[in-house]
């Protein structure tokens, strides 16, 4: 049995778990990196210095650098919208007038306030190649899917009018990305400016 066979352990640990912290440690350089530097500034060889790898280890989980990107894109996806979908549980029984800034305020507080994340997101993964735009729109298209569907409950609790919610909720998105966009560029809004307008717009296009 070799070191890379599933079943072999180094003191207690599988290889299962030694590939799966390897990956970690590629996806946190990554997003350190892009989040900085950029992704155009930022090679296969940086990300390996960075997260203390050869490019075996590299090359064992991502095909290329925008496999990379794609997956911190993904993460911060996740952690982002996972901690608005936990806000959104808490508070599912609030009126929307509650609900919603807490949402929006659970976003910020984990990728706005963090500028490696917000960069990945809004800055370093638009406009890669076609590739990437293709996933981006998958990402927010079920994304959207996932907001229309609660947006739908409250309609049918009678708490909101009936709409097209599935393309509401598309642009609602829409116009959080860009407000948060604008607030990063050199010369953009306030935090405070993009959270409160898109709170403003949210509520009054769902009134």
């Amino acid at each position: 049995m070799d070191a890379t066979t599933p079943g072999r352990r180094y003191g207690g640990v599988s290889a299962e778990e030694r590939r799966r912290e390897r990956r970690e440690r590629l996806l946190e350089a990554g997003l350190d990196l892009l989040g900085t530097r950029g992704y155009a500034q930022t090679t296969v060889s940086d990300v390996l210095d960075r997260a203390g790898l050869t490019s075996r280890y590299f090359y064992e989980h991502f095909e290329n650098r925008e496999a990379l990107l794609v997956a911190v894109y993904d993460e911060v996806i996740a952690r982002g919208y996972g901690a608005s979908a936990d806000a959104l549980v808490r508070h599912d029984a609030d009126p929307l007038a509650v609900s919603i800034p807490a949402q929006l305020d659970a976003f910020y507080e984990v990728v706005v306030d963090d500028p490696r994340l917000a960069r990945v997101i809004f800055v370093e993964a638009v406009g890669v190649s076609p590739t990437m735009e293709a996933h981006r729109r998958q990402v927010l298209r079920r994304i959207a899917a996932g907001l229309a569907s609660r947006l739908a409950e409250r309609a049918g609790r009678g708490e909101i009018p009936e709409r097209d919610f599935a393309t509401i909720a598309v642009g609602m998105l829409g116009a959080m990305h860009e407000l948060i966009a604008d607030h990063l560029h050199p010369g953009g809004i306030s935090r405070d400016q993009a959270l409160n307008e898109s709170v403003r717009l949210t509520l009054a296009t769902l009134a």
